[in-house]
């Protein structure tokens, strides 16, 4: 692992006379910024796709024969992340917990499938919706992964799908025979691009099993053409590309009405629960949690019938994310027998159930 030294640039303010045209930047303030390399696992070129608000970044880098690794790189140090038993692999997000998703080919490179990871964890394989290669696109709090997949071999279909709890589930298409999730928020609200039946591309909002084509949403005679949105915050703000009126491709930030300006909150507003990851779980698994404020929680693991296997957490939290992990035993010390089990997070705002598998 080498590092180059950081390096600070300063960029200049851009005056309005400087505008390179009249949908570009102006009045920009002057800021500084370090750059550090960071080389390598072998190869000659890097990209990085993601960052927290940890420093943890993610991203590719080529090896020393020429294929793209996945990595994660914090503190100064590059990590390669490995792949699912081929020589391919990228990362493309992570979120705040540290949870990345992206692609990784399996043995013999035979196909090419989304994936879960934690820094210095083996990938766990998401899967595809039948066809030879899905990608992971992005992953909110809740491990819940968007993304696309092939839906069937030597066919040129393919579909957008949220991950959560084990299962990848399509999220269908406007009409035609593509579609993909790019991004999703906190709240399971997913963003992208799908054809129509005329297979024009259009944007697209996908909610609660409901896929709506954003241009639909646009004011009247706006002129505009959104062709992919691209990302979403909790506040219902989407950013994307699209066509203006004259023809130029612009980058394009979608506000719900009475949105626009809206602080974003220091603290979540929901109590949430992501479940297990991995799972199904072999030799134990991690819960991720949200408390909307602080109070009193447990996390207990049961069985179908009801009856507790083992209490993995008790006492009094503060509002904000929160992990448990799960060697795999039962309150005995016992590894508990593969099947089907329950997570059950009981707060002060109520209990929430997770579908567990062990295998």
């Amino acid at each position: 692992m080498t590092r180059r030294a950081g390096r600070e640039y300063c960029v200049p303010e851009l005056s309005p006379s400087a505008a390179p045209s009249p949908g570009g930047l102006s009045g920009t303030p002057t800021f500084c910024i370090t750059v550090s390399e960071a080389i390598d696992i072998g190869g000659i070129s890097s990209d990085a796709s993601d960052i927290n608000d940890a420093g943890l970044i993610v991203g590719a880098s080529s090896d020393a024969d020429g294929n793209s690794n996945a990595f994660w790189w914090r503190d100064g140090v590059m990590h390669a992340m490995g792949t699912l038993g081929g020589t391919l692999s990228q990362a493309f997000a992570v979120n705040e917990s540290g949870d990345i998703t992206g692609m990784a080919s399996t043995e013999g490179d035979q196909e090419i499938h989304a994936y879960i990871a934690k820094p210095g964890s083996p990938l766990y394989d998401l899967g595809t919706l039948g066809g030879p290669a899905s990608h992971g696109h992005d992953v909110n709090e809740l491990v819940h992964v968007c993304g696309w997949s092939m839906i069937q071999a030597n066919n040129p279909a393919s579909r957008g799908f949220l991950w959560a709890d084990g299962v990848m589930k399509p999220i269908g298409t406007l009409g035609g025979i593509y579609s993909a999730a790019f991004g999703l928020n906190d709240l399971d609200q997913v963003v992208g691009a799908s054809t129509r039946a005329d297979e024009v591309q259009v944007a697209f909002l996908w909610s609660n099993d409901h896929m709506v084509d954003l241009n639909t949403l646009l004011p009247a005679g706006s002129g505009w053409q959104l062709t992919s949105a691209n990302d979403i915050d909790d506040h219902g703000a989407i950013v994307g590309e699209g066509v203006r009126p004259d023809g130029a491709p612009r980058a394009f930030l979608l506000t719900p009405v009475g949105t626009a300006g809206a602080p974003h909150p220091g603290t979540p507003a929901v109590t949430s629960f992501a479940g297990a990851v991995p799972n199904p779980a072999h030799g134990g698994s991690r819960f991720d949690f949200t408390l909307a404020r602080a109070g009193r929680a447990t996390l207990q693991l049961v069985d179908v019938g009801g009856r507790i296997v083992r209490e993995l957490a008790a006492g009094t939290f503060a509002a904000g994310p929160h992990a448990v992990t799960w060697d795999g035993r039962d309150a005995a010390g016992g590894r508990v027998a593969p099947g089907i089990y329950h997570a059950r997070l009981v707060t002060e705002q109520g209990a929430l159930t997770r579908r567990v598998a062990v295998f």
